[in-house]
């Protein structure tokens, strides 16, 4: 079974960036959803569609049959999915770090026991769940995860702003545009300030 590659955070910016123009009665055949998409019809088809039962799907293809998707719902399950992938690597690369942070102090005297380490480790893991306990300290890994889905959430927010408030598409076409750019600017904005900010603080780490 194939599984998506790449930057989900990136897939999910140029999902919800067409899904601010979308409208619900568009439908539309495998040429132009790829496009939409940003992937070649076959990725999507071998990527992201066979895997997943759960893919809508309006009318499916075959012998002088054309597919057809409902284009906001093929983005929004799209990003659904997106989502759930970036939770899971992220709780995979939170556990990687706790599996191989820890540091052996130096023993002018020799090298530490394995009952020595033991202990050690296990103080240290005390100590800093006393800590966090107390709310004395956040563990790095707690706070980018935070940032990540709070930015997540203010940006889907954002740019489904429009979609809300005109759900028909009865909106003139060029107050439609000016908002949805205006959206865009604003959410672009606060993705980037949580970006600046993740990627300073890690830098100082």
């Amino acid at each position: 079974m194939a599984r998506p590659k790449g930057d989900a955070s990136n897939l999910i910016k140029r999902l919800e960036a067409a899904l601010t123009v979308a409208k619900p009665r568009d439908v539309v055949d495998t040429t132009v959803m790829s496009k939409i998409v940003g992937m070649t019809w076959r990725n999507l088809l071998v990527t992201h569609i066979e895997p997943d039962p759960g893919f809508p799907i309006k009318r499916r293809g075959a012998e002088g049959v054309a597919w057809e998707f409902q284009v906001v719902k093929v983005l929004r399950h799209m990003i659904k999915r997106a989502r759930e992938r970036m939770a899971v690597n992220e709780a995979a690369a939170r556990r990687a770090h706790q599996l191989t942070s820890f540091t052996v102090p130096e023993d002018p005297e020799g090298p530490m026991s394995i009952a020595d380490l033991s202990k050690l480790a296990d103080l240290t893991i005390k100590a800093q769940a006393e800590k966090t306990k107390q709310r004395l300290h956040v563990p790095a890994a707690t706070v980018r995860d935070f940032l990540t889905r709070y930015n997540s959430t203010v940006v889907g927010a954002i740019l489904g702003v429009s979609q809300k408030a005109d759900p028909t598409g009865d909106m003139e076409p060029a107050v439609r545009a000016l908002l949805d750019n205006e959206l865009r600017n604003v959410a672009a904005h606060v993705g980037a300030q949580v970006d600046t900010f993740l990627k300073e603080w890690s830098a100082g780490l």
